[in-house]
């Protein structure tokens, strides 16, 4: 399966965390297929080189990513609908772009390059999480690719997330395959207290 990172910014100052995350996939024996990034400013050429010494980078520098709609328009999509998933059409005025319409342009590009897995991460996140120990608060490396491969392998689990903020107010709540989500989150601990 091809597995490839998507990354959302507004522009590519440097390598940094996708360097990170690479060489986790690396550390763990995972190979990664490509990289896929969305933007709307600047993209520095000496970080997407040096992303590319290691795997291919796909860029969709949003409102220009004239290829893409091309492609899309060849498989039958319609002008119309490429226009509604993949432009922003107040980029110029405000200079920002939503979530939805970063994400789709990511999604989009990495199935036309052959991606099969494709997975998100932030440009303020690392494949390390924060442990307290007896010691202080260590770094803890954890296998990134392998938590997500291992429960999307499972017949009936489709998407993962690797949300470790914990800031999110929510309700009591129990449902199947809890155990598994919070899991997969590094959050195990957590399911007594939102199953009470």
């Amino acid at each position: 399966m091809n597995i490839s990172f998507g990354m959302i910014t507004k522009e590519i100052t440097s390598a940094e965390p996708l360097d990170e995350f690479l060489d986790n996939a690396k550390i763990y024996g995972h190979e990664i297929y490509s990289v896929v990034i969305a933007h709307s400013g600047v993209a520095n050429p000496d970080a997407i080189r040096e992303i590319e010494e290691r795997v291919p980078v796909h860029l969709v520098k949003i409102n220009e990513a004239d290829e893409m709609c091309s492609a899309l328009e060849e498989i039958g999509m319609s002008k119309e609908s490429i226009k509604t998933l993949l432009t922003c059409e107040h980029l110029n005025d405000s200079g920002l772009v939503g979530y939805g319409k970063n994400r789709n342009n990511v999604l989009m590009k990495a199935m036309l390059t052959g991606s099969d897995i494709l997975i998100f991460v932030d440009t303020d996140v690392y494949p390390k999480l924060l442990v307290e120990t007896v010691n202080g608060v260590v770094k803890q490396e954890i296998d990134f690719i392998g938590e997500h491969m291992k429960y999307l392998s499972m017949d009936s689990v489709m998407i993962t997330t690797s949300d470790y903020s914990g800031y999110y107010i929510i309700p009591p709540m129990d449902f199947k395959g809890m155990g598994h989500l919070y899991r997969g989150l590094q959050k195990e601990g957590v399911c007594d207290f939102l199953q009470a």
